[in-house]
């Protein structure tokens, strides 16, 4: 069998490689996003729908306890700064 070019390996195997280990040895997951005020809406969306099925089926959840999470849930959500995500966006097209 021909050896292939050993830049082709190194190529193929950066293509294939979705979680990676940094310098600490922890892996991380490389998420493009077209700017901070989309990773904004995207976590407030998934937040949004996580608080909603909380009440879409009855399950063995405590009523108590679903609240509880959806209150805490609802509290993440307003901790996502989308002023400062949108003027990160517009200093970001400024120097880019």
């Amino acid at each position: 069998m021909k050896k292939k070019n050993p830049e082709f390996w190194k190529e193929a195997k950066e293509s294939m490689e979705t979680i990676r280990k940094n310098r600490y040895d922890k892996y991380y997951l490389t998420v493009e996003m077209e700017s901070y005020t989309d990773l904004g809406c995207l976590l407030s969306a998934l937040i949004r729908i996580s608080k909603q099925s909380l009440f879409l089926k009855e399950t063995l959840v405590d009523e108590e306890i679903r609240t509880d999470i959806y209150n805490l849930l609802d509290f993440a959500n307003k901790l996502i700064p989308f002023p400062e995500l949108e003027l990160m966006d517009e200093i970001k097209n400024i120097s880019g």
